[in-house]
């Protein structure tokens, strides 16, 4: 018998009269509890209004209702904008584990091990049967998948998602394929495997020889570029082009490579904006996602709720994807917040903030989100890397309330910009990336 969940899978082993060992059993028998004891009692986590900063830093002014405590002790915050719906969550880690598959040299030959901290979110997209959204809980037998309808995920990753500024967009559904029900959104994911090259070595390394002994290594200029949009990794890690490995390469025993190489997703796969920063035993995600849905998507109900469930892994020993099911059902509550632009009384900001332009990079369009708690004279400006205005978006007197420019870089080249909010009361200035 065979369960999968997520990237692992657990063959139970077969003694040779063809009994199962003691110690598989005793497993078994836990992920039956588990299934069984699945809570059917949801708890609320009442969403805000407002604008959140990408900066994995839960900052004053952010997420100001009661945050909700879940069963695996992680803490989620959620805010919305009208627009963008904002979720943070914070949890207890000893070690920061960015080196899932990682390749180490022992002196003579290459080998890869090593573990990624990862965050899990799965909301309902309108399943109307009795598994409701436990169906994402990834406990199905003998696939993780759904009997009915899809469930939306959003999966970080500590090292294959989050140093490009995103967390990757997954759906479960009813149709079983080579990963079970679990399927990528369409569109290119933020990483590819650093496989063997069949003769025992990795396929790349970094540029720089002997092209060991960096934490990730990027696909090209434009991936490196757009490396750490949000400021959560460097300098604490070090990031290099991948090239072809060189047989002729000099290695000692230690070097290591990393396992995956970064890239920059595409289509649907780069829905879902996510900060995640490790910090003194600390773990804090933040994740921006359109409110509008797709046939991937779970879309922001206007006044109602989306129940959802959460997993957590450290990555720790072979059953971790075990551990790490929290199979209590959870609530969204969106009973203060409309999805339109305007908003008028309780849906106004309560401080100033300015959100990373989305997409980013972005070529040539891109979005610029605001907000501002009183009537203010506004100015948005965008400048280049030396400080010359580029353009001038908002000029103006505004009303209180979140804002959203677009901003068109046809004739412009491709390079790092700048754009400034300035009001009466407050300045704040962001970084973004246009790839052509």
């Amino acid at each position: 018998m065979k369960i999968q969940g997520n990237n692992n899978s657990i063959q139970s082993k077969k003694k040779p009269n063809g009994g199962i060992t003691m110690k598989n059993a005793t497993k078994f028998v836990a992920l039956l509890v588990l299934l069984f004891t699945l809570s059917i009692s949801a708890q609320t986590l009442t969403v805000t209004t407002g604008t959140a900063t990408l900066d994995g830093v839960i900052s004053g002014g952010e997420y100001t209702s009661t945050p909700l405590v879940t069963t695996l002790g992680v803490t989620l915050y959620a805010m919305d904008d009208g627009e963008n719906l904002y979720l943070a969550a914070t949890w207890d880690d000893a070690t920061e584990n960015v080196d899932k598959k990682q390749w180490s040299f022992d002196g003579a030959a290459w080998d890869q091990s090593g573990d990624e901290d990862r965050l899990a979110l799965m909301f309902d997209m309108g399943q109307n049967d009795p598994e409701g959204v436990n169906c994402s809980a990834m406990c199905h037998l003998p696939f993780m998948n759904t009997s009915v309808g899809k469930v939306d995920v959003w999966h970080w990753k500590g090292h294959r998602g989050n140093p490009m500024g995103f967390a990757d967009d997954k759906y479960f559904d009813n149709v079983i394929g080579g990963d079970g029900g679990r399927h990528g959104d369409s569109g290119t994911s933020t990483y590819s495997d650093n496989d063997d090259d069949g003769s025992g070595n990795p396929t790349f390394m970094a540029t720089n020889d002997p092209g060991a002994n960096v934490n990730f290594l990027v696909n090209d200029a434009a991936a490196q570029t757009a490396f750490d949009p949000y400021g959560t990794i460097l300098p604490a890690h070090t990031v290099d082009i991948g090239v072809t490995f060189d047989l002729g390469a000099t290695f000692t025993s230690g070097d290591v490579i990393p396992g995956y190489v970064l890239r920059i997703p595409g289509g649907n796969r780069a829905d879902v904006m996510s900060a995640g920063k490790w910090d003194n035993g600390t773990w804090t995600v933040e994740f921006k996602r359109k409110n509008s849905g797709s046939e991937y998507d779970f879309a922001v109900p206007s006044g109602g709720t989306v129940d959802f469930v959460h997993e957590i892994f450290d990555n720790v020993g072979h059953d971790h994807w075990m551990d790490g099911v929290d199979g209590t059902v959870y609530t969204l509550d969106f009973s203060n917040i409309v999805s339109v632009n305007g908003q008028s009384g309780d849906q106004l900001p309560e401080t100033y903030a300015l959100s990373q332009n989305y997409p980013n990079p972005f070529n040539p369009i891109t979005s610029i989100s605001y907000a501002i708690p009183q009537n203010s004279y506004v100015s948005l400006k965008v400048f280049d890397v030396l400080g010359n205005e580029v353009q001038n978006l908002v000029n103006e007197k505004q009303d209180a309330g979140n804002y959203t420019v677009t901003f068109n870089a046809n004739g412009i080249t491709s390079g790092i910009y700048f754009y400034q909010l300035e009001t009466e009361n407050f300045v704040t200035t962001k970084k973004m990336v246009l790839m052509k």
